[in-house]
């Protein structure tokens, strides 16, 4: 009996869910965790995400959102916040498989969202409490819906897109950039005609002054949120070359059979292909250029766009090879599906730790402060690299380690007075004199320092603490990406 494409997308999403949930609150949490968490308990407890400080963290706020409310739901742990996550990825699964097979056909979405399904760096990003998963899956929805509207002129897809764009730009507000994409593909779409058309009836229509309006709405919140836009048509940096390395170091023969796909596709159907292909390609600017940070999750969003052609590739292949012989052409592309699982970063084995990216810190915070919460004792100073880590940990830190977190000033952390971290109002450590002040007027205390702590803070720290203090040796471990290490004075 014949296997129904729909009941192989039910396996496969069961299966996501399985790697995506399984030992989901091992893991430690990472800094940029932190951040999300801590402004969900105060969403929590007053309804605005606001940090212990009483100041606002408006980044991410719909995933903020949905982080408070599985933990209303579900308690305060690691797990209900990852949860929104889990749930996001295994419906990027479904929604991938939908828009890849209304742009090409059932083999391309079902390769698709097997692709997506075992993919590490997919399983990775939809267990963590961050907003890219949720990203992830409103901007497909969003070109899913369009693409819907624009064939049937259905209202409710129509109202399903606005949703979806909106709900984009407030998971991050690089969802905005659909608020360019649409306009363009539309745009192309209709060149030939505007060439004679009567713009001045054009640009009176109501639905012209509504789609003007929104998108200039849209450009305000984008702003608003983060600034994406001025920065990329101010052009401050290019990590273009670096998203590059990225992608052809981590998904080689993806990147490359995408390319392949993505020709094959607008040569065979144009009008339907061009809208993932500028949906790929439109986002890169803002991020290479826009973004002052480099950051390679930045791009995740996109990365099933990329995934939809290479399968479209595979597509193309097996035709190519099998001619017109279905058979032939479905018996080559099953055996391509389970090549497909043994390209390097394609995992159906489940596990509990994974590895982000290079840029995104993942000591293991849970040794060193179960450690702390065993010996610390009352007076014990405590001097924190992330003070919203140790609060998570019921650790109440005495002083912040100030250092660039983001490869900024360590002062845009600061409140006004330029003594406390703004977040929290943990009195800063800001130089040399104010650590050795600290250590020598304290009569004990602990310092935890991770990897990227510790190669930001001034050299001149580590001849103190080596001179002062005495690394805990019991309590360090190494994490994925770099240690996270405590140093104590005193008894």
């Amino acid at each position: 009996m014949k296997c129904k494409p729909f009941v192989i997308l039910l396996i496969l999403m069961a299966y996501g869910f399985f790697l995506r949930i399984y030992n989901l609150g091992n893991q430690s949490l990472w800094i940029d965790e932190c951040y999300s968490i801590t402004a969900a308990v105060g969403m929590m407890e007053n309804l605005v995400p606001h940090m212990p400080s009483g100041v606002l963290y408006l980044r991410g706020i719909l995933h903020t959102s949905m982080v408070s409310l599985s933990m209303s739901l579900l308690g305060i742990s690691e797990f209900s916040a990852r949860l929104p996550s889990v749930i996001f990825g295994v419906l990027t699964i479904a929604i991938v498989y939908l828009f890849s097979k209304r742009m090409f056909n059932e083999r391309v979405s079902l390769l698709t969202a097997l692709v997506v399904t075992f993919s590490v760096v997919e399983t990775a990003w939809s267990r963590q409490a961050r907003m890219y998963q949720q990203l992830q899956f409103f901007y497909i929805l969003s070109l899913y819906a369009f693409h819907r509207y624009l064939k049937n002129r259905r209202k409710k897809f129509g109202i399903l897109t606005a949703i979806s764009v909106l709900a984009a730009g407030l998971s991050h507000s690089l969802g905005f950039s659909l608020l360019i994409i649409i306009p363009l593909y539309v745009l192309l779409l209709n060149i030939k005609t505007l060439r004679n058309a009567d713009f001045k009836n054009i640009l009176t229509e109501r639905r012209t002054i509504l789609a003007i309006s929104l998108l200039i709405a849209g450009l305000f919140l984008a702003e608003w949120f983060s600034g994406a836009f001025a920065y990329v048509l101010n052009a401050g940096m290019d990590y273009s070359q670096q998203y590059l390395r990225y992608l052809k170091t981590f998904f080689p023969v993806f990147l490359y059979l995408s390319v392949i796909g993505a020709v094959a596709a607008f040569r065979e159907n144009w009008r339907d292909s061009l809208l993932p292909i500028i949906a790929l390609v439109i986002p890169l600017p803002f991020i290479s250029f826009g973004i002052k940070l480099l950051g390679y999750r930045y791009i995740f969003f996109i990365i099933p766009l990329m995934f939809m052609f290479f399968s479209k590739s595979l597509d193309w292949v097996t035709r190519f090879l099998a001619g017109n012989r279905e058979r032939i052409q479905n018996i080559l592309f099953i055996l391509l599906c389970v090549l497909i699982l043994l390209v390097p970063g394609m995992n159906a084995i489940p596990t509990d730790t994974y590895y982000l990216e290079p840029n995104a810190p993942q000591p293991d915070f849970n040794s060193v402060y179960d450690y702390l919460n065993e010996n610390r004792n009352p007076g014990d100073v405590l001097v924190s690299s992330y003070p919203e880590i140790a609060l998570w940990f019921n650790q109440t830190p005495d002083y912040w380690l100030a250092f660039a977190i983001s490869g900024f000033s360590p002062e845009r952390w600061m409140d006004g007075t330029r003594i406390y971290y703004k977040r929290t109002m943990t009195p800063a450590i800001k130089n040399f004199d104010d650590l050795k002040n600290v250590i020598e007027t304290s009569e004990s205390g602990w310092i935890v320092i991770d990897s990227l702590a510790g190669s930001r803070i001034p050299k001149s720290y580590w001849r103190i603490l080596k001179e002062k203090t005495e690394w805990v040796d019991k309590a360090s471990k190494p994490g994925f990406a770099g240690a996270v290490n405590l140093y104590r004075w005193g008894e």
